[in-house]
């Protein structure tokens, strides 16, 4: 039995928000993005786990390539330790092409934003945040974190990217996949996805019953 992620709406100052996401989800959020380069973002942050700020600091230089891959030089987290993050199959592809469009050299931010004097400012993680709630809140009802789109990750990877490829993810590996200072942190993360996950499971299994 593959485990996805539990989605309750769950309630934060009267108002509803999405506690997790499922990759139904993720397809219909991404579907309500309002531009090319917030879709593109929304993807690579979907499969790679990064964070959403690792993302949004970097400039066109920190773009590799690593043919079928694109590599990002990304600062990871709070150890700012560096790392490779690879890019696979179409999504690099679409980076490259995105580089192309904007014309964007080393030293320009990755994702432009709007343009003060003359100067291209990146696409800010403010903006990029309201632009993933106003587009969770159009797709699923309610407003859902940029964050959860990690979560998600990690339970790809530990469930059915795992299965697929027979491999055991352990806390070491996923530690250095998402750029947690510690294995702990990984722990913690992932127990508490594997519990609203169970808790969809059991309710749909119960579900049969009504």
């Amino acid at each position: 039995m593959t485990l996805q992620p539990y989605k309750p709406h769950e309630l934060v100052k009267g108002r509803p928000r999405v506690e997790a996401l499922t990759q139904e989800d993720y397809l219909r959020i991404k579907d309500h993005m309002p531009t090319r380069r917030a879709i593109l973002v929304t993807k690579l942050l979907r499969v790679t786990g990064i964070r959403v700020s690792e993302l949004l600091d970097l400039d066109a230089g920190f773009v590799e390539d690593d043919p079928p891959f694109a590599v990002l030089k990304v600062t990871r987290g709070k150890s700012l330790a560096p790392a490779d993050v690879f890019i696979p199959g179409s999504v690099a592809v679409e980076l490259r092409e995105h580089i192309r469009f904007f014309r964007l050299n080393p030293g320009d931010p990755l994702f432009p934003g709007r343009k003060y004097n003359g100067v291209a400012h990146k696409y800010s993680r403010v903006s990029f945040w309201k632009d993933f709630t106003a587009a969770s809140r159009a797709a699923l009802g309610a407003p859902a974190n940029p964050h959860l789109l990690r979560d998600l990750y990690e339970m790809t990877v530990a469930g059915p990217v795992a299965n697929e490829l027979n491999i055991r993810i352990d806390n070491d590996l996923a530690s250095i996949m998402l750029g947690h200072a510690s294995t702990k942190t990984t722990r913690e993360s992932y127990n508490r996805a594997l519990t609203v996950a169970v808790r969809k499971q059991v309710q749909e299994a119960v579900g049969r019953y009504a």
